[in-house]
This record gives C-alpha cells, structure tokens and sequence, in this order.
C-alpha cells in the first residue's frame, strides 16, 4: 500500500472509530445503584449576587464561591423497586463576602474560632442522609431527615439552649426534599417512562418549598448516546409560586448540560449558568436583586 492510498483511509477509519463508539439505539433512563456501588461526587458553585437599592440606587455585592464532596452509596431497592441510598457529605469549602463579611471556611482546615455562618456549614460534615427514590428519579422521602437536623443543632452548639426547638423548626421548614436535591446537585429531575433517544425532549416541572416557593420548568433534550452514556441539554425557568411572599417577583433561567451513566442512571457530570432577577416592593424596601454565576460538578467511582 502506497502513502497516499494509506492516507485516503484515515477518513473512513476515523468514521468508523466515531460510529462504534456511538449507540443510536433507543434507551430507557432509570436509576439502578446496587449495594456495591461506590462514588464520591465533587460540586461547584461560583455566584455572584448584586442588590440595588431602587431609592437611591446604592448597590452592594455579595461574591460565593463553594465546593463539597459528597460520598454514594447504593443500597438494596424495596419491594416496590424504589432506589435506596446513602449520601455522607465530606469536604465543604465556602468563601464569601460582603461589605463586612467574610465567611472563609475549610472543613479541612478548622484552625480558628467559628462565626455562626461557619459552623453551620461544620455541622453538615460527616452527616449521612438515607434518601428514598423510584427509579425514575423521583423522591419519595428522606428517612432520617429529623435525625439529620438533630446532628446539625448538637454540631452547632444549641442541643440543650432553650432556642433548640425553634431551631429546629425553621431548620426542618427549610431542608425540605427538594432543597437537599438541588442544593447537592441532584437537580430534582426525573426521567421519562419512555425510551429516550437522540432529539427526545421531555419536561419536569418542581414546585420547590422553601423560603420563597419556586415553580422551575425544565426542558431536556437528549444531544447524543453513546454505548455507556447518554449526553442531555437543560433549559430551565424559574418563578414564584402562587402562595409566595406579597410584594416580590423571581424570574431566572438555568441552563446547562449533563452526562448521565446508563448502567446506573447516574449523573457522571454537568455544568451550566444561572440567572435571576428579583423585584422587591414593600413599602419603603424596594430593591432589585440580580444572582448570576455557574455550577459544575463530577462524578469519581471507587
């Protein structure tokens, strides 16, 4: 074979490389983490936040940058076929600012006396969170949740202070479900019953209980499918419930992309950007609030 006819190949072998390694077969999403398996996911996020005091346009800043791990555990499904497991979180980093405060806190490297702010974060360390899903990624409940909380308070300090039950309250009020999900990166989504394939869309759509209720549509769309992943586009919006506090509006929009595993359903990683503005009006505090910045996060099996 000559040069020139032994190059003319390089073309059709690199095809054929690329199409081995693509399955355009359609494939059904579900999760299916067994006892064995193992993982620790790593998320970032880096926020910015911007408040302007609409009555005299005084603005100030607030800049977030935070990173945590948190360890997977597959565990047996019920006889419903519900996904069990078991999330430890693990490292958390946290540096913010604004004005006067600064929050920089490594759970690696607690080498200071604590601010409120600090050891709220430190009392998540090491915690362990039993959560209960279908296999198409909805959740069911968090088994311990209370136990959960209780370990945070007596972290913090405040098991046997007279505040305890109020804290615990708001606390429970505020860790819902889905703000653990979201907050750890799990992205409250949930897969559709049918077999997906390249250019299938489907829609979620998350009423969020929190401070201030949210209702987030998201639209996904399958971009590739390969023999072991398949590769999905997001487009999110996101506003107040009905219900929500008089007198403010959120709009915003999350966008990104993300790698899901097929043999365990799992997300093996994602990034994207989010954008919000809100609109306070209450008399005297009207304000504007714009939140911007971007997420990432891996997933490393052991």
């Amino acid at each position: 074979m000559t040069l020139r006819s032994a190059l003319a190949w390089v073309p059709a072998v690199g095809a054929m490389l690329f199409l081995s390694s693509c399955s355009q077969e359609p494939t059904t999403l579900r999760l299916n983490l067994n006892e064995n398996y193992k993982a620790t996911t790593t998320s970032e996020l880096d926020m910015k936040v911007a408040i302007t005091n609409l009555m005299n346009n005084e603005v100030k800043e607030m800049n977030t940058q935070m990173e945590f791990a948190l360890g997977i555990e597959g565990m047996a499904p019920t006889e419903e076929g519900n996904q069990l497991m078991k999330m430890t979180i693990g490292r958390v980093q946290m540096d913010m600012s604004m004005d006067t405060m600064n929050v920089n806190y490594d759970s690696d490297n607690v080498d200071h006396e604590l601010s409120n702010e600090e050891k709220t974060y430190h009392s998540m360390v090491g915690s362990e969170i039993e959560m209960e899903l279908t296999d198409r990624g909805n959740l069911v409940g968090i088994a311990n949740m209370e136990s959960f909380v209780d370990n945070m308070i007596d972290k913090m300090g405040y098991a046997d202070s007279a505040q305890a039950p109020m804290i615990k309250a708001m606390m429970m009020n505020q860790m819902t479900g889905d703000q653990i999900q979201s907050q750890f990166g799990l992205n409250n989504m949930s897969y559709p019953e049918e077999a997906v394939e390249v250019g299938s869309t489907w829609v979620t759509d998350v009423a969020m209980q929190s401070v201030m209720p949210l209702n987030v549509v998201t639209n996904y769309t399958v971009k590739e499918i390969t023999e072991t992943t398949v590769v999905l586009s997001s487009e999110g919006v996101a506003e107040v419930a009905e219900g929500g506090m008089p007198g403010v509006e959120i709009s915003g929009t999350m966008n990104g992309t993300m790698t899901i595993d097929k043999a365990t359903g799992w997300i093996q990683s994602s990034e994207g950007t989010m954008d919000f503005t809100s609109q306070i009006n209450m008399g005297a505090n009207n304000m504007e609030m714009k939140i911007g910045g971007g997420y990432k996060m891996s997933t490393t099996v052991e």
